[in-house]
C-alpha cells in the first residue's frame, strides 16, 4: 500500500488522475537497485485524466475528459466516477481503499454480478466490517481505520492526497513496531524499516532503503532533463501556429495528446527507481473485475421513441441521465410489469434516483415499484454521506399512498429513527424482533453504544440506558440479521 501511494503520488504531482487502479494494474519488476530486487509499477495509464489541450484564448489548461462520461472499473470505482462527476485525485484513494480491503480480507466489500448494481453500492450501501467478510480476521483497528477511511463516500472526507496517506502508512508502521512516531524514517537502518514492514506481513514487505521524493522534486526533475528537451519545440511550434490558426491548432494537440501522456508516464516510470520502493506481492481478484469506457456522446435525445426499453435504459444510466431513465423505465414496466423486480432494473433506477438531478425518478419510486421503491427511498433518505435527493426522499416517505407500501423492516426502522427517548424505542424493540431485517438491524446496533450523550460539565453518558435492562435489544439485533442483508 505503501508503494502503491508512492506512485500515485508522483502521478497526482503532474495532476494526473490514474481512473482505474486494480490490483491488474499494479506489477512488479525485477530492479536491482531495490531492496529485495524488485520495485512496484503502477501500469495502464490508458483512461487518466490528464490536462494536456491548451486553451491559446484565456491561456488556462483544459481537461481531455468530459463531466458526465463514466470510466473505470466497476469493482474499484469511487462513488463521484459512478455518478458521473468530475473527479480528482482522491478518486484514485478511494480505488486504493477497495484494494486494502482486498489485500487484508481477500475479496472486495461489495460483489454482485450486474455491474450497474456494483455502481449502485459504491454510492449508497455501508461497507462490511472486515470481521463481516472474515469472522477470524485479527488485524489492528488503526488499519481498519485507515482502509474505511480512503473509502469514505465523501471525497473530502478521505485522505487530502496520495502524499498524507503515504505518512500516515509511515507512521502506523513505524508505531507498531515500538518506533517513535517523530523519528524519519530516512534516518533509521534497513534492518529496522524492514522490522516495521513486517508487521503487515513479513514476506510481502522487504525494507524501504531512504526516504521518498516530493513528486514535484523527483518526477519534475526527471522530466526536465528526459522530456522537457523533446517536449518544448513542440510547444513552441504550437503556440506559434496557435496565432495564425487556434481551432486547426487544438485538433492538432488533441492528436497529440497521447503521446504527450506516454512521455509523462515514462517519466514517471524511472522516477519510481530512484525512489527504490519495495515490493508488494499482486493477489489475484476472487472476482473478474472489468473495465467501462463510456466514449459515446452523453447527451441523449430525450424526446425519442423506445424502441428497446433495455438498450435505452442502460443508455441513460450510463449518462446518468434521470429524466431520460424515468420516460424509459415507465415504458418499460408498461410493456413489462414483471422487470420491476429484476435486481439490474432496480441497480439502475437507485443509481439514478442518487445523481444530482436523481428527483425525476422520485414518481417512479412513489407509485411504480412498490416495496423495491419504497425500500430505495429508505436507503436514499438516509444515506451516508446524504445524497443530493436525501431531503426529498425523507419528504417521499411522509406521503400517504408511499407509507401504505411500506415493508415491516422499513417502517420498523423510521419508527426507531423518529422514537424520543429510551421508552420509546425500547417499546419498539418487540415489533423489531418479529419484522425487522438488515436496515432495522443497522439502527439497533447504533443503540448498542453506551456514550454519545452529553452531560454535566461536558460528561458522556448512556442515552439509552433502559436498552441495557434484559436481552431484548440483542435478541431484536440477531433476529433483524437473520433476516438478510442488504
Amino acid at each position: 500500500l505503501h508503494d502503491i501511494a508512492a506512485g500515485l503520488e508522483r502521478a497526482h504531482g503532474f495532476d494526473i488522475v490514474h481512473r482505474d487502479l486494480k490490483p491488474e494494474n499494479v506489477m512488479l519488476v525485477k530492479d536491482p537497485l531495490a531492496p529485495g530486487g524488485e520495485t512496484v509499477k503502477v501500469l495502464d495509464f490508458g483512461i487518466a485524466k490528464v490536462p494536456t489541450m491548451f486553451n491559446s484564448d484565456a491561456n488556462k489548461e483544459v481537461a481531455t475528459t468530459q463531466r458526465g462520461l463514466v470510466y473505470g472499473t466497476p469493482e474499484y470505482m469511487s462513488p463521484e466516477q459512478a455518478l458521473g462527476e468530475d473527479v480528482d485525485a482522491r478518486a484514485d484513494l478511494y480505488a486504493l481503499g477497495i484494494m486494502a480491503y482486498e489485500l487484508f480480507t481477500g475479496t472486495r466489500p461489495f460483489r454482485h454480478e450486474s455491474k450497474v448494481a456494483l455502481l449502485g453500492m459504491h454510492v449508497t450501501a455501508s461497507f462490511p466490517s472486515f470481521a463481516d467478510r472474515v469472522p477470524e480476521i485479527r488485524i489492528g483497528d488503526n488499519i481498519e481505520r485507515l482502509t474505511r477511511k480512503l473509502m469514505e463516500k465523501r471525497k473530502e472526507e478521505r485522505f487530502s492526497d496520495a502524499h498524507t496517506l503515504r505518512m500516515e502508512l509511515e507512521r502506523l508502521l513505524a508505531h507498531s513496531a515500538g518506533a517513535r512516531d517523530d523519528m524519519p524514517l530516512s534516518s533509521r537502518s534497513r534492518r529496522d524499516a524492514a522490522q516495521r514492514r513486517s508487521v503487515l506481513n513479513p514476506k510481502d514487505y522487504p525494507a524501504i532503503d531512504g526516504p521518498l521524493k516530493r513528486p514535484r522534486d523527483g518526477v519534475r526533475t526527471l522530466y526536465d532533463k528526459n522530456i522537457a528537451p523533446i517536449v518544448a519545440p513542440i510547444v513552441a511550434k504550437a503556440k506559434e501556429q496557435a496565432a495564425k490558426d487556434p481551432k486547426r491548432t487544438r485538433i492538432a494537440l488533441a492528436s497529440a495528446a497521447a503521446g504527450l501522456l506516454l512521455l509523462i508516464i515514462l517519466a514517471i516510470t524511472l522516477g519510481s527507481s530512484e525512489a527504490k520502493v519495495a515490493t508488494l506481492t499482486n493477489r489475484p481478484s476472487p472476482l473478474p473485475a472489468t473495465t467501462t469506457t463510456a466514449e459515446e456522446d452523453v447527451s441523449l435525445d430525450l424526446d425519442a421513441p423506445v424502441t428497446d426499453p433495455k438498450k435505452d435504459f442502460e443508455a441513460a444510466v450510463t449518462a446518468r441521465n434521470a429524466k431520460r431513465g424515468a420516460d424509459v423505465a415507465r415504458a418499460w414496466i408498461a410493456k413489462e410489469p414483471s422487470i420491476v423486480s429484476d435486481p439490474e432494473f432496480v441497480s439502475g433506477v437507485r443509481l439514478l434516483s442518487a445523481s444530482q438531478r436523481g428527483g425525476e425518478m422520485f414518481p417512479l419510486l412513489e407509485t411504480s415499484l412498490g416495496a423495491t421503491g419504497v425500500e430505495t427511498l429508505y436507503d436514499l433518505a438516509y444515506a451516508e454521506p446524504a445524497l443530493p435527493t436525501s431531503t426529498r426522499a425523507r419528504q417521499s416517505l411522509d406521503k400517504r399512498d408511499v407509507r401504505s407500501k411500506m415493508p415491516p423492516d422499513v417502517e420498523i426502522a423510521l419508527a426507531l429513527r423518529k422514537a424520543s427517548g429510551c421508552p420509546a424505542k425500547r417499546a419498539l424493540l418487540q415489533r423489531a424482533k418479529a419484522g425487522g431485517a438488515a436496515r432495522t438491524a443497522k439502527i439497533l446496533a447504533s443503540l448498542q453504544s453506551t456514550t454519545g450523550c452529553s452531560g454535566f460539565a461536558g460528561a458522556v453518558r448512556d442515552c439509552y440506558p433502559c436498552l441495557r435492562q434484559g436481552t431484548m435489544l440483542q435478541d431484536a439485533i440477531s433476529a433483524s440479521r437473520s433476516r438478510g442483508s442488504k
